[in-house]
């Protein structure tokens, strides 16, 4: 019998959210530290955030702040993120859908659906329970358990010989979906924006989450 874990990203995959979870960052980052970012300087600065849970990475990007203000700032974010970020996580269309169809083919088959992100765990977990999708998801990974290339290895440990398929929004994360030879990259595009994809590692490239159901899980 074939073994399959999907391993999707949270934002821009099933969830529209980073946006504003970038927004009340920054909110908190202008109130306790009195730091305005430009455009660029957040584009840089969103690498660390999206390697380390948001108080570790304050330290790290901000080393010479008062460690006072840092965990004013810090509090303040895991303390609100829900009730100012929950009411602006939307669900993308067709999400529940398509694992509750997921989660019947896996009783013909072995299939696990693992989220994969780089948001804080509460946050997600406090959408998949508000949406009711708990039971079709095996497990949450976040950002406090590591990267997501962190995830996937371990992921990788812990199915051994399980095909892996790997979706995200990122043009950037194909490679993370190629430990080993057989496994599968999938990128969600916008239309017009598939080469950039396929030219990262992509094997396949879809435009909603939904349209994982089209596609013959097993075959590259």
């Amino acid at each position: 019998m074939k073994k399959t874990v999907i391993v999707t990203d949270w934002a821009g995959v099933l969830a529209g959210a980073m946006s504003p979870v970038i927004v009340f960052a920054l909110s908190c980052l202008k109130k306790h530290l009195g730091v305005v970012l430009t455009k660029d300087e957040l584009k840089e600065k969103m690498v660390i955030f999206r390697q380390f849970p948001f108080r570790v990475a304050l330290k790290m990007v901000f080393s010479q702040a008062d460690e006072r203000l840092i965990n004013a700032c810090a509090d303040e974010f895991d303390a609100n993120l829900i009730a100012v970020v929950g009411p602006k996580v939307e669900t993308i269309a067709g999400v529940k859908g398509t694992l509750q169809s997921l989660n019947v083919l896996d009783k013909i088959e072995s299939l696990k659906v693992i989220i994969s992100s780089a948001a804080p765990l509460k946050l997600v977990e406090w959408w998949a329970h508000k949406e009711g999708l708990m039971p079709y998801i095996t497990e949450i990974c976040c950002i406090e358990g590591g990267d997501k290339q962190q995830h996937l290895r371990e992921i990788r440990e812990n199915y051994p010989g399980w095909e892996i398929i790997f979706i995200s929004d990122e043009p950037g994360e194909m490679n993370l979906g190629k430990m080993n030879p057989d496994d599968i990259s999938i990128g969600v595009a916008l239309p017009g924006q598939e080469e950039k994809y396929f030219d990262s590692g992509a094997d396949k490239v879809i435009y909603s989450f939904q349209e994982i159901l089209e596609i013959d899980i097993g075959a590259t």
